[in-house]
C-alpha cells in the first residue's frame, strides 16, 4: 500500500510539473497594440533623376491573434507641415512635394525578447507637388507592400527597427514617370 501511495504521489506531481511547463511554453493571451514611429522615406523616381527624402511619422494600430501572427494597420506621413521643399529639376521651380502611405499588413514575427519580424500587405502611396505657376498635382496607387524589421519586447512595451517598401505611385505631372518609396523607422508600441 505504501509503494502504491508513493506511486500515486510521484504520478500526480510528475503531471502538475508537466502540466507548468505546457501552461509556460502555451502562455499566450491575444492582445491589442498601438504603436508611433519616426523615420526616413526617400521617394525617388525610377529613371534616377530628382528624388526627395522625407522625414515621416506614423502611426500603427495592430492585433497580435498567435503569437507569431498579428494584423496590423499603419500609417505614414511627413513631418514639418507636410512638406519638403526641392528643387525640381522637371520644372525648373522651387516645389514643395508631399510624400504619405496608408497600408494593412500581416505580420510574422518570432516568439521571445527580442524579436525577428515580417511584413506583407496592401498600401495605398500617395505623391503631389505644387509649385509657383502650377496646380497642386497629386497621384495614388495601390499594391503590395512589404518589410522586414526587428525589435526588442520589455513587458508591454515594444521596440523595432523596421524596413518597409511601399508600393510605386506615378508622377501627378508626368504620366510615364514613376516614384518608389521605401523608409527605415524605429518604433515603439504598447500593448493592451
Amino acid at each position: 500500500m505504501k509503494n502504491v501511495f508513493s506511486l500515486v504521489i510521484a504520478t500526480v506531481m510528475s503531471s502538475t510539473a508537466y502540466g507548468a511547463e505546457v501552461n509556460l511554453a502555451d502562455d499566450f493571451y491575444a492582445y491589442g497594440y498601438i504603436g508611433v514611429n519616426l523615420g526616413s522615406t526617400p521617394v525617388s523616381p525610377k529613371n534616377g533623376s530628382q528624388g526627395y527624402r522625407f522625414l515621416t511619422a506614423g502611426f500603427s494600430v495592430g492585433y497580435q491573434f498567435t503569437p507569431f501572427i498579428a494584423v496590423e494597420g499603419l500609417i505614414v506621413v511627413p513631418t514639418s507641415g507636410k512638406k519638403d521643399n526641392v528643387t525640381s529639376s522637371i520644372l525648373d521651380e522651387r516645389v514643395e512635394a508631399e510624400y504619405s502611405a496608408y497600408g494593412v499588413y500581416l505580420n510574422a514575427k518570432t516568439r521571445g525578447d527580442w524579436f525577428v519580424k515580417g511584413r506583407l500587405g496592401l498600401a495605398l502611396s500617395q505623391f503631389s507637388y505644387s509649385a509657383d505657376g502650377y496646380k497642386d498635382e497629386g497621384g495614388n496607387d495601390i499594391g503590395f507592400s512589404y518589410g522586414v524589421g526587428g525589435g526588442y519586447k520589455n513587458g508591454q512595451y515594444s521596440y523595432a527597427l523596421d524596413y518597409i517598401v511601399f508600393p510605386d505611385v506615378d508622377d501627378p505631372f508626368y504620366s510615364s514617370e514613376s516614384y518608389e518609396a521605401k523608409t527605415i523607422s524605429f518604433s515603439l508600441s504598447f500593448q493592451f
